[in-house]
């Protein structure tokens, strides 16, 4: 009889086969895993990033809206540097934006952001100069078209914003860490002609500080003796012969002043005196003291000190260019 050999068992061989096929499958998943989480990670950061500039961008429009509120109250200075902080934070969330973004699914978030920080950074720049061009010109009629186009720019950064977050809902994108906020740029809401005749008017108020004017003031009249005040409250100097008077002239305007006189007079029941000093032009912010000669006065005599800016043209207030004191001087 023959004997034939029983068949070799082929398990072995088609472990020998699946096997790497499982491993290598296995590998191939861990690394789609990984590489899905890193880009999520990746898009997360990115959007962190968005949600910060978007989070200044949000105190940025409480500025500004603040701003137009005090047209006819702010100083040029506090104008000036909200406006260039403004500017200045969306110059810098824009070089972000201008950089290549990290993964492909941000481009469209990043390029809404950018058309949003586009149409805010002109409408921002043109309402400071526009603003200002209409203050220091009340005659330029095209300055309400100006402020106007600015503020349709900053709406139209408003509006994209408002696409972005709606984007930012696609189930392809990750919830960043922190929802984005709401971002309104508009200083002001209603018709764009009647918001810009409103605002030019306010930063064309007679007594702002906003506009490039000189702001000369009499601050105060100093008396040498010294002022003392009587048991009635009466403004009383004690025994002299003569008096000498300081006045201290200051510029509460944003520019520099002209040359101008001031004239001191001296009226009362004994004599009358009156004298003129020269003040130099004076930068803002700044005061000067002005003595002026000594005066001859009578003991238990009353005088009335007046001391006037002569021939002011241009002042950001009329009504501080005189100051006039009443004393009498004391007996003993």
């Amino acid at each position: 009889m023959i004997f034939e050999s029983p068949p070799r068992p082929r398990r072995r061989v088609i472990g020998r086969i699946v096997w790497p096929i499982l491993i290598l499958a296995a590998v191939t998943l861990g690394l789609v895993v990984s590489a899905a989480g890193t880009e999520t990670r990746i898009q997360i950061e990115y959007l962190s990033q968005i949600h910060d500039y978007a989070v200044q961008m949000s105190r940025n429009g409480e500025a500004l809206r603040g701003v137009a509120a005090r047209l006819e109250t702010i100083s040029r200075d506090e104008f000036d540097t909200v406006n260039q902080e403004i500017l200045e934070d969306l110059a810098e969330a824009m070089a972000f934006v201008e950089e290549d973004p990290p993964v492909l699914s941000v481009i469209p978030v990043r390029s809404l952001f950018r058309q949003a920080l586009t149409a805010w950074e002109v409408g921002v720049e043109g309402f400071y100069e526009s603003i200002l061009d209409a203050s220091d010109n009340p005659d330029d009629v095209t300055a309400l078209d100006r402020i106007a186009a600015a503020l349709a720019e900053i709406r139209a950064g408003d509006l994209v914003y408002e696409q972005l977050l709606v984007e930012l809902e696609r189930e392809d994108l990750p919830s960043p860490l922190a929802p984005l906020p709401e971002v309104v740029m508009s200083p002001v809401q209603g018709g764009l002609v009647s918001q810009s005749a409103a605002l030019a008017s306010a930063a064309r108020s007679e007594n702002n500080t906003l506009t490039l004017r000189p702001g000369l003031m009499v601050s105060q009249i100093v008396a040498d003796p010294e002022w003392q005040l009587d048991a009635n409250g009466m403004t009383v100097l004690r025994t002299t012969e003569t008096v000498t008077f300081s006045v201290v002239i200051s510029n509460r305007g944003n520019v520099v002043s002209g040359t101008q006189s001031v004239i001191l007079t001296l009226t009362g029941t004994s004599e009358v005196g009156r004298q003129i000093i020269e003040v130099e032009p004076l930068r803002p912010g700044l005061a000067v003291t002005l003595i002026f000669d000594a005066i001859a006065v009578d003991p238990g005599a009353s005088y009335e000190v007046t001391a006037t800016l002569q021939d002011v043209t241009e002042d950001i207030n009329f009504n501080d260019n005189t100051i006039t004191v009443e004393f009498t001087v004391n007996t003993d």
